[in-house]
């Protein structure tokens, strides 16, 4: 556990409330640099300081989960002046702005999206350093992620018991010696820290506005989650074959003929499909994992950034690339947004409430449009979730379920009985 050495540290927050540990703060060391950075006085002392690693930790870190494809971070402002004070809030950002440590997009909607922020170049090369916050900062940290727990816990009951089964999980003997080994890269320095929460049972749960779940599972390196257990028994992670492209199926209406089509090739390898319609039409020959990042990017992101992966699927199903169209304008994220509610409605209130209610008390958790249980009870899962899928979107999908010990995927089996 990291301790905290600020020589300015108080034990409680505003309210009084104590904090439970020093909050570690992955952060590029900017120290060197600040004075020339830096005008603002108050900034260039211990407090403030803080408050600067604590705001580019939160954009290095957060990138991973919450940032779009141009890398900017939404920061929350209320949320930050919960923490850093109402005084440093905008005063922090605007320094770091103006003294070139980070960068913005500078799209702000009302209600609907923050704006976004991201490391210079400048800001990148310099070394990264764990930093021990005080405990004043620390209680305000841990007191903003207490109340967005709580109230996610009350908007939905499922949450409740995704945010209980939490502390069924653990890591098996050997993982903290293969964690401590990594060496201190970015990745990997973000991984001890989630492995280090995790593992003192330092939970948290909250939903967004989509009505996706993020947790500490769902926000865990993926290096990480095959080596879980549940229970104390291995886990297996269950998945709908190529969910994204999957749920595309809902934009159609029912009568159109060009929807049995895209379903068929759904039903086999959607991106095998499309590298075989590249291969064809352009004689352009891409491994599968590429042309899945690549349709990520060019479907879901701004419309410069469509290419051939796209064009590819505006000659197979130009009905669908018409409709795709229609939801990004004016605005290109709305159609994450549409599948992200349709993947939380499926999850959230069907599957995992089915899985509760016919297998009884098994130990779960959600990875957006995955499940992580025991291994023993993955078939009876599996089956759930086809079936709940399959009711969604109209036609029979697959599900793969990936084994944590040895990361094999196999298709799951329609016959195998319900544990």
């Amino acid at each position: 556990m990291i301790e905290p050495s600020n020589p300015y540290s108080k034990a409680r927050g505003y309210y009084g409330r104590p904090a439970e540990y020093s909050e570690p703060l992955l952060s590029p060391d900017v120290d060197p640099v600040l004075p020339a950075c830096i005008t603002d006085i108050n900034l260039l002392l211990p407090k403030g300081r803080e408050i600067i690693s604590y705001v580019l930790h939160l954009v290095l870190n957060r990138t991973t989960y919450s940032g779009d494809e141009d890398g900017f971070t939404p920061i929350h402002a209320r949320q930050l002046a919960s923490v850093v004070d109402r005084r440093f809030a905008h005063r922090v950002l605007h320094e770091l702005l103006s003294g070139g440590l980070l960068e913005t997009d500078g799209h702000h909607i009302k209600g609907e999206k923050s704006r976004g922020y991201r490391l210079t170049a400048h800001a990148k090369s310099l070394e990264l350093v764990v930093i021990p916050a005080s405990l004043g900062l620390s209680a305000k940290i841990q007191r903003l992620r207490q109340r967005l727990t709580e109230k996610a816990n009350a908007d939905s009951p499922v949450v409740a018991q995704l945010h209980r089964d939490l502390s069924r999980f653990t890591f098996g003997p050997g993982v903290g010696a293969m964690v401590e080994q990594l060496p201190p890269t970015e990745s990997n320095l973000q991984l001890r820290l989630t492995f280090d929460a995790f593992t003192r049972r330092r939970f948290f749960i909250t939903r967004g506005k989509t009505g996706r779940v993020y947790h500490s599972i769902s926000g865990m390196s993926r290096r990480l989650r095959p080596l879980l257990l549940a229970d104390n028994e291995p886990t297996c992670e269950i998945d709908v074959q190529s969910c994204q492209p999957l749920l595309l199926v809902l934009l159609y209406p029912e009568e159109s003929l060009e929807k049995l089509r895209f379903c068929a090739a759904l039903q086999g390898d959607f991106y095998s499909h499309l590298g075989m319609c590249l291969e064809q039409h352009g004689g352009l020959r891409l491994g599968r994992e590429e042309i899945k990042q690549r349709w990520t990017r060019e479907t879901f992101g701004k419309m410069r950034h469509r290419q051939l992966v796209f064009s590819a699927l505006q000659r197979e199903f130009p009905e669908l690339c018409a409709r795709i169209d229609q939801v990004q304008t004016p605005n290109y994220r709305e159609l994450a947004r549409q599948l992200q509610r349709a993947e939380s409605r499926i999850m959230i209130e069907k599957v995992v409430p089915r899985v509760k209610e016919l297998m009884g008390d098994i130990a779960l958790s959600t990875v957006h449009d995955a499940i992580i249980c025991p291994a023993s009870r993955a078939h009876g899962v599996a089956q759930i979730m086809r079936e709940k899928f399959t009711e969604a979107v109209g036609f029979e999908v697959v599900v793969k379920i990936k084994s944590g010990k040895t990361g094999e995927s196999t298709e799951a089996d329609a016959n195998t009985p319900r544990n």
